[in-house]
C-alpha cells in the first residue's frame, strides 16, 4: 500500500512538471479589442476594431516597459472611407515596401495591398495580383530577402498557407506551391516568420485555435508542425510575434463577463531560461 502510494505521488510530481509553462505571461495596457501584426520599428504593429463601424484599422504600438505601450500612433490611409477592414500591417525594410490585408466596397474577398509608407502616412495603395482565381487572401509574412513570402487563402471552406517567390522587387508574385506539410488542418492561417527557418502560425482543430511551430529543413520543406503548449487557457491563441530573442507578443481571445461578446487582448510574454 506504501508503495502504490509513493509511485502515485511520483507521477503527480511529473505531471504538474509536465504541465508547467515555459512562458512568463502578462496582459498588455492595450484596452482595445485588438491583435498583434507585426515587429516594427521600437514597438509592434496592431489592428484594433473601431466600435462605431465595425471595422478594423491599423496603429503602432511603440513599447514603453514589456507589457506597457505608448500611446497608440494611427496609421492614414488616403480615401481610407474606400476600404473597410485594414490589417495585417508588415513592413519590408529591404524593399521599403508596407503590405496590408484590406476587404473593400468592389470585394468583399480579403485581398493583399502593397504602398509606401511616409512616417505613419500609407500612401498609393496597389492591389496584389497574386491570381487569376478570386480566392480571399489573408495574412501574410515574408522571408528577410523581400522575394518569398508566405500567405493564407481561403478555397473550397479550407484555409491554406501558401508559398510565393518574385524575381526582383520590381516584378509580380508568381505561385510556388501550397505548403501541404503545413495544411494539416482545416483552417491554416496568421503565419509569422520568426526568422527564415522557423514559422509560428494557428490551426484550427475542432473548436479550438491553436498556436504551431515549424522548422525549414535542409530540402525546402518545413517539418512536422509542433503545438506550443502551456502558454495560455484560451480557446484562440493567433499572431506570435518575437520582439527580441526571449520576449514577444501574441493574441488571445477572451469572453466578456455577460458571455453574449468575444474580445482579441494582447499579451506579453518571456520565455523562461
Amino acid at each position: 500500500m506504501k508503495m502504490k502510494r509513493i509511485t502515485y505521488i511520483i507521477i503527480l510530481v511529473l505531471v504538474i512538471i509536465s504541465c508547467k509553462s515555459n512562458y512568463s505571461l502578462k496582459k498588455t495596457n492595450i484596452d482595445l479589442d485588438a491583435y498583434t501584426n507585426s515587429k516594427y520599428k521600437n514597438g509592434i504593429i496592431i489592428s484594433a476594431l473601431n466600435k462605431e463601424n465595425n471595422f478594423y484599422s491599423l496603429f503602432y504600438a511603440e513599447i514603453k516597459d514589456k507589457s506597457y505601450f505608448k500611446k497608440l500612433i494611427k496609421f492614414n490611409l488616403k480615401n481610407r472611407e474606400d476600404f473597410h477592414n485594414i490589417s495585417n500591417g508588415i513592413y519590408l525594410p529591404i524593399s521599403n515596401e508596407f503590405y496590408f490585408t484590406s476587404n473593400n466596397k468592389k470585394s468583399g474577398n480579403l485581398e493583399l495591398y502593397k504602398c509606401e509608407i511616409d512616417n505613419f502616412n500609407l500612401l498609393n495603395p496597389t492591389l496584389v495580383n497574386l491570381e487569376l482565381e478570386k480566392f480571399s487572401y489573408g495574412h501574410s509574412t515574408f522571408f528577410t530577402n523581400g522575394l518569398n513570402m508566405i500567405i493564407a487563402s481561403k478555397e473550397s471552406e479550407k484555409i491554406k498557407l501558401k508559398l510565393y517567390t518574385r524575381p526582383s522587387f520590381e516584378e509580380n508574385w508568381i505561385f510556388k506551391r501550397n505548403l501541404d506539410e503545413l495544411n494539416t488542418g482545416k483552417y491554416n492561417y496568421h503565419p509569422i516568420l520568426i526568422n527564415d527557418t522557423k514559422i509560428v502560425y494557428s490551426q484550427k482543430n475542432k473548436n479550438k485555435i491553436d498556436l504551431y511551430f515549424s522548422l525549414l529543413n535542409e530540402s525546402n520543406y518545413w517539418s512536422t508542425p509542433q503545438k506550443i503548449k502551456n502558454l495560455i487557457d484560451s480557446r484562440e491563441k493567433i499572431n506570435y510575434v518575437l520582439t527580441t530573442e526571449n520576449t514577444g507578443y501574441f493574441t488571445s481571445k477572451k469572453t466578456k463577463k455577460n458571455k453574449s461578446e468575444e474580445i482579441d487582448e494582447i499579451y506579453y510574454f518571456e520565455l523562461k531560461k
